[in-house]
């Protein structure tokens, strides 16, 4: 039967006291979003798990609508963005004890296309003690306007008031109550993600220059980027932070170099696409050829994240040097740059970092406890103090390079 789905510009808004706890299967067999507390008390949640083809999303919410003779829907967007429009959406209403699904295709935000879809099927449905739960399926395969979930999406989740007429949903504006992924997210991942929010401030390390030395680009309240290290023992341990996006993957990376040019380097660091991190090493033989790979078992990427915006990596190598790697209890002039990644059966593929590129104007050891603002990274051509900015391939950090490595990898950790 034709389910005819209807948008109005009414905003009402109100959150019940009833209680809702996260799906104690996230990131252990489903993928999750939720909007939750501290103590585990949630607003939503959203979870979905991939079986034989099919997608199974249960979402539910402590939404109430105001007018209590109303009822609540609940939606699913799959997104090539963030943005609404363009979006195949599917979900569920309930009114009294009527619960209805639907499916509909965004052409423009808040205007959706309804449409009638026979294999989008509300499994199961459930209001008690203030708590809405749908259950509704789909397969992964795309059909018109229901899109192919093979490839990654941002999943957004909104609730809001709705009310139910025969064979006619009509969906009230969300207002406030619309949340999104922070990244693109297959549905064959097991997560448990926060919805996207915007960055928190990047602040300095509070022990730079006191036990750690640091490099750090920095306004008055927020930092692009914050590098610090520290030496126990024979390791020296290296955290670099950055609040650059990109809505498919991030790369951070450390060079040392005997001088202030790209080209005979040292260089370590990790890359982040969608919920995946993997650390790479490489050495620069010289200005514009390739990188020369190779797996470096000491260096470790210990822990990573990616929460309210900021990309953070802690990545521990020995002091001492090899045939590829640079000893770091010396002094190097240190490089810091991060820009566009992929991440691809083990492959890294770094893309151009345009002008976030870094440099010390001293040379520093793994030892040094300092706090240095950083410069810009000089033309190979150029043998001034100054200069323009890299234009040339320069090898482990410049356009479309494929670092193949097989080195540590970690799950995001939210």
């Amino acid at each position: 039967m034709f389910t005819v789905l209807i948008f109005t510009c009414i905003s009402l808004v109100q959150m019940s006291a009833a209680v809702l706890t996260k799906d104690s299967a996230c990131n252990v067999t489903k993928g999750c979003l939720s909007q939750c507390d501290l103590s585990n008390n949630c607003f939503f949640t959203l979870s979905w798990q991939l079986v034989n083809g099919t997608v199974t999303f249960v979402m539910s919410t402590t939404y109430t609508n105001p007018n209590t003779s109303g009822g609540v829907y609940m939606a699913v967007g799959l997104s090539y963005d963030q943005k609404m429009g363009n979006d195949s959406v599917i979900g569920c209403a309930n009114q009294g004890d009527s619960f209805k699904a639907f499916a509909a295709y965004n052409r423009i935000a808040d205007t959706p296309e309804q449409y009638n879809d026979t294999e989008v099927i509300l499994e199961s449905y459930n209001n008690s003690n203030g708590v809405i739960t749908c259950t509704v399926t789909r397969p992964i395969t795309g059909l018109n306007k229901r899109f192919d979930l093979a490839r990654p999406m941002f999943i957004l989740f909104v609730t809001a008031n709705a009310t139910i007429a025969g064979d006619t949903i009509t969906i009230y504006s969300h207002g406030e109550t619309d949340f999104m992924t922070a990244i693109e997210v297959n549905v064959s991942s097991v997560v448990d993600l926060k919805p996207y929010e915007e960055p928190e401030p990047l602040t300095k390390d509070t022990a730079c220059k006191i036990t750690k030395g640091c490099l750090s680009e920095c306004g008055a309240t927020n930092c692009d980027f914050t590098l610090s290290w520290q030496v126990v023992g024979a390791t020296a341990t290296f955290t670099m932070s950055t609040i650059y996006s990109n809505p498919v993957g991030v790369y951070m990376a450390v060079g040392f170099s005997d001088d202030h040019k790209m080209g005979n380097d040292s260089v370590f660091g990790c890359a982040r696409q969608g919920t995946d991190f993997k650390a790479f090493a490489a050495k620069n033989v010289a200005a514009g050829v390739t990188p020369e790979q190779y797996n470096d078992a000491n260096v470790v990427l210990l822990t990573s994240s990616f929460d309210e915006g900021i990309t953070k990596c802690v990545i521990s190598r020995p002091l001492a040097g090899n045939s590829n790697r640079f000893d770091i209890s010396q002094q190097w002039v240190l490089f810091f740059v991060y820009g566009n990644a992929t991440i691809s059966n083990n492959v890294v593929n770094l893309y151009s970092h345009g002008e976030t590129d870094y440099m010390t104007d001293v040379k520093i050891s793994a030892s040094s406890i300092v706090d240095l603002e950083p410069h810009e990274i000089q033309d190979t051509n150029n043998t001034g103090n100054g200069g323009p900015r890299v234009t040339t391939s320069l090898a482990v950090l410049m356009l479309l390079l494929t670092l193949p490595f097989v080195m540590a990898s970690r799950r995001v950790t939210i």
